[in-house]
């Protein structure tokens, strides 16, 4: 269970620092629309990002997934491809009740 966690986790990370963060607008601002277009969908991205995240997992020698071989590679770009949005809404939403740390000048 920890590890499904973990890799929805990194991936909604991989989604929020791609296409969000303003730490990150120096790389995501000079994306070209198609890439941007993609990777602003928080599902597509997942997708990629979890495919990403298992390939990493594997090399690393890790097995973060509790399923056999095979199946990881279709049950991590899922777990990405359902899990981003998801946690991408929660991250939005406290985000929004919380407001922003920088008071209006106005």
């Amino acid at each position: 269970m920890i590890g499904i966690l973990l890799h929805v986790v990194v991936t909604t990370a991989l989604f929020y620092l791609g296409s969000r963060a303003e730490v990150t607008r120096w790389l995501w601002s000079r994306y070209p629309r198609p890439l941007a277009r993609l990777l602003d969908c928080s599902s597509c991205s997942g997708f990629w990002y979890g495919l990403g995240a298992t390939a990493a997992a594997e090399a690393l020698g890790e097995r973060t997934l509790p399923v056999a071989a095979p199946a990881i590679w279709v049950i991590g770009p899922f777990l990405g491809m359902v899990g981003t949005p998801m946690l991408a809404y929660l991250h939005q939403e406290a985000m929004m009740r919380l407001g922003s740390a920088v008071a209006d000048d106005a």
